[in-house]
């Protein structure tokens, strides 16, 4: 998994992460989106609330990207 520090100190420029632990994904979507990243689920659509994954403690596939260009390269790359 792409490191949350990496990804803050501008290592890298966009993560994709394909069904996190909840712990694990949501801390480092938060950090992202506190970063001014873009984070969203890979169909496109918003994050769902932290309570949808309560019980299983998983995350959605997500993307993460620094830019609109990244994120929407991650977009189209995760559906090819």
């Amino acid at each position: 998994m792409a490191s949350p520090a990496s990804f803050l100190m501008g290592d890298l420029s966009g993560a994709v992460l394909m069904g996190a632990q909840f712990i694990d994904g949501a801390a480092f979507a938060f950090m992202a989106q506190e970063a001014g990243a873009i984070v969203t689920q890979l169909d496109g659509s918003p994050l769902p609330p932290l309570s949808d994954y309560a019980a299983t403690y998983k995350w959605p596939p997500l993307a993460i990207g620094m830019d609109g260009e990244v994120h929407g390269d991650l977009l189209a790359a995760a559906i090819a």
